[in-house]
């Protein structure tokens, strides 16, 4: 058995934080979901080589695996029927890159004014390419955000694997 810490989201669209004990990742998975949580980042625990690499992370740049993993956890909210400021204040508070969660806190602000996500998404084309905000854009038109977000994170993890290939 090894330890996990995860982020979950409740029915409610609550952020949830946690520790638990499983046998392997989708088992850790099987167990937030029997507890009702929608599960968005599963971590096995580490030692002290994992806490070194949290210290840097915070003031790096967004990565693509920094916006794949927001992109997941939007669509996935989105899913459970979250608004999304709401979306993106919850997952603003999980982002442990600084970059991005400043930016994360400029676009929730934009939409409580009233501008469009694709809008306020591209006001920062350094984290969200044109693919991103038009594919976004399409998404607000027909209604299918949270689709759209899962469209667009499997192809940001498609990317990343190819980059590395």
């Amino acid at each position: 058995m090894r330890n996990f810490t995860y982020t979950a989201y409740d029915g409610a669209g609550t952020r949830r934080q946690g520790e638990l004990v499983a046998g392997s990742r989708e088992s850790a998975k099987f167990k937030l979901k029997e507890r009702g949580l929608v599960p968005v980042e599963i971590n096995r625990e580490g030692g002290a080589a994992d806490r070194v690499n949290k210290l840097f992370q915070f003031n790096r740049r967004a990565s693509l695996a920094d916006v794949e993993i927001l992109t997941s956890q939007l669509s996935l909210l989105l899913k459970n029927g979250v608004k999304v400021d709401r979306a993106l204040e919850n997952v603003g508070k999980g982002i442990k890159n600084s970059q991005l969660k400043k930016i994360v806190g400029q676009v929730c602000d934009e939409i409580k004014r009233g501008v469009s996500l694709s809008r306020a998404l591209e006001k920062n084309p350094t984290v969200f390419d044109s693919l991103y905000v038009s594919v976004v854009r399409i998404g607000e038109a027909t209604g299918k955000l949270a689709e759209i977000f899962a469209k667009l994170a499997a192809n940001l993890s498609f990317r990343q694997k190819v980059s590395a290939a």
